[in-house]
């Protein structure tokens, strides 16, 4: 799907009564979402949201772990666009420790890790969409201590 053919989808999404579209094909994933703004002319505002699903595959042995999406939204991985991350590659977390946020339904949720460790991948892009118990971290378990 090229560019024309997103911007044709869009123009007639915008004539549609209906508030979400979601196309899935291939590895490719778009969507689409209306949302009324809170000003008085009631005006709608249209979201675009598309990104392309990665499959990592991710291997978890005895040494590590993954830390997982507890909520469908969108994943940030900084507290605020002009903000560094949470935290990268290579940094280490501590259990309990705040590793991102994800919006769902205008509220930002904080995902702590549940591990101990070092992140040894970021398997998610900033500002995706991302799935009820999608891995988001992985973590190597063995290079960090849990003071």
């Amino acid at each position: 799907m090229d560019e024309q053919d997103i911007e044709k989808l869009l123009t007639k999404f915008d004539s549609l009564s209906v508030e979400t579209l979601k196309i899935s094909q291939d590895d490719f994933s778009l969507e689409f979402n209306k949302a009324k703004t809170k000003n008085e002319s009631k005006d709608i505002e249209t979201t675009v949201a598309a990104s392309v699903e990665t499959k990592k595959e991710i291997n978890v042995d005895s040494n590590s772990d993954v830390i997982k999406s507890p909520l469908v939204g969108v994943l940030y991985l900084s507290p605020s666009p002009d903000e560094k991350p949470f935290k990268k590659i290579g940094d280490h977390v501590k259990k309990g420790e705040v590793v991102c946020v994800v919006e769902a339904m205008k509220m930002f949720n904080e995902v702590k890790s549940d591990t101990s460790g070092v992140i040894e991948d970021v398997l998610v892009d900033d500002c995706t969409m991302v799935e009820f118990d999608q891995p988001i971290f992985k973590i190597s378990k063995g290079d960090s201590n849990d003071n």
